[in-house]
């Protein structure tokens, strides 16, 4: 029985159904094949509630600010709580450079897509990395909320940090930022300031799993924007590293397959000892 259940769950996992069958749950299909033809590293404002809770969108690679699981971090579970999800400096800093949507939203002008649903593109996307020019302190996340919902404050001008959290300075370098590589779990960016620049990530914060290094040290990661990871880079041409390590979450997986493979053992002797038993085999 223990041997079956682990057969059938990891098959759930793994081998939910065929590629095209799985195909049949992607919601506006058209819309999304337009939105994974587009180039470089983005995420889309899925524009309804249905669609903002679906985690189909990952069979065309897409990511979605809706996520992909209920069990969201404690940070941004906060923005969802206080409706700050779809504010516009919310939106730019989560690297949104498309709006999702079934039906058309004429504030938005004219979509570049219109058929099973409605693309638009959101007018002041950051990219997935950039510099700011100053760091704001904030008391608390009411502080950060009043700042977020003015008109007068951008996202890609000024992070935003908690006591204790931010950078010693305030005020930095204007720098080019450049996305070199992008894979589950790490990225590389190339950053060129004539001063020392503070880059900001659109990464969720997770202090425990992430690090970071400039030309191969290792730096501290500023939590900032509640939800985002900045740091400091000193002046000239650098590369700027952000690896995420889960030391528990491989200790899980070995444990997993340690046990995974002990239940099959015993399985397998159980089984043998069976037949010795029924061949009556002393």
């Amino acid at each position: 029985m223990i041997v079956g259940d682990v057969v059938l769950v990891g098959r759930s996992f793994y081998h939910v159904e065929p590629r095209a069958a799985a195909r049949d749950s992607l919601p506006l299909p058209g819309a999304c094949d337009f939105l994974a033809r587009q180039p470089g590293t983005f995420r889309f404002l899925p524009a309804s509630s249905t669609l903002f809770r679906s985690n189909a969108f990952g069979l065309v690679r897409l990511q979605s600010i809706g996520g992909y699981h209920t069990a969201r971090l404690r940070a941004y579970a906060d923005l969802l709580d206080a409706d700050l999800i779809s504010r516009p400096a919310v939106l730019s800093m989560l690297n949104v450079r498309f709006v999702l949507s079934p039906t058309r939203i004429d504030a938005l002008g004219a979509p570049l897509y219109q058929a099973d649903g409605f693309v638009y593109p959101w007018p002041d996307s950051l990219p997935r990395a950039w510099a700011v020019r100053k760091v704001e302190p904030v008391a608390d996340f009411q502080a950060l909320r009043r700042r977020l919902e003015s008109d007068d404050f951008h996202p890609g001008e000024t992070a935003l940090a908690y006591p204790g959290q931010g950078p010693s300075r305030a005020d930095y370098a204007s720098a080019r930022v450049t996305l070199v590589e992008h894979g589950p779990g790490s990225l590389r960016l190339h950053v060129d300031a004539p001063g020392d620049a503070f880059v900001v990530l659109s990464e969720m914060a997770f202090p425990p799993g992430w690090a970071a290094t400039v030309d191969g040290r290792p730096v501290p990661i500023h939590r900032v924007d509640h939800v985002l990871m900045g740091v400091e880079v000193p002046s000239g041409g650098h590369e700027a590293v952000f690896t995420m390590h889960a030391p528990g979450r491989l200790r899980g997986v070995r444990v997993s397959r340690f046990v995974a493979a002990l239940t099959l053992v015993m399985a397998a002797a159980t089984i043998l000892f069976g037949r010795i038993s029924r061949a009556g085999w002393p």
